[in-house]
């Protein structure tokens, strides 16, 4: 039988301009969690960082997912392209190439990375089956148990340099 679900309280919100920081904390029963996220420009990654103020409370599963063009040109519906994959423990790729768009081959190519750094607890990389997400049953998935805390960094790129050159490597 599943548990019922705890309710949620203390919710708050804040950003700090000065810092550029964005968090978020909340009550579930006795435990408090708290994520902060910011961007680095320097480093081209978003950083989110999550923590309880109960040891070994953070749990979660992690995925990326690429999305179907829900509006294809009728002639190519459906070209484009992307997978997901674990490179290492703790890490997800997620690679794709755009669609073809009124006759027009679909040329950017893109990746994103995702690293999963837990203080405490055990980090798996797998296929974690789907958790009710579209798509997903099947994908390669992060799942953390029991953590302290938890950093995540998230870093994408695409082939484009200009409108007009697709050089660059997305990597």
């Amino acid at each position: 039988a599943a548990s019922e679900p705890v309710p949620i309280s203390d919710y708050r919100r804040e950003l700090d301009l000065d810092m550029a920081i964005a968090a978020v904390s909340y009550r579930e029963g006795d435990v408090v969690y708290h994520r902060e996220a910011f961007v680095s420009s320097v480093d081209d990654v978003i950083v989110v960082r999550l923590w309880a103020d109960v040891p070994g409370a953070v749990s979660f599963t992690a995925r990326l997912a690429g999305a179907r063009n829900p509006k294809p040109d009728a002639r190519n519906a459906g070209d484009e392209q992307h997978g997901v994959e674990s490179d290492a423990e703790g890490e997800l790729v997620l690679r794709g190439r755009t669609a073809t768009f009124l006759g027009i081959a679909g040329r950017v190519e893109y990746e994103a990375r995702l690293r999963v750094l837990a203080e405490g607890g055990t980090v798996t990389s797998g296929r974690a089956g789907g958790g009710g997400v579209a798509g997903t049953a099947d994908a390669p998935a992060v799942s953390v148990a029991g953590a302290d805390a938890v950093t995540l960094i998230v870093a994408a790129g695409t082939n484009v340099r200009r409108y007009d050159d697709l050089g660059a490597d997305p990597g």
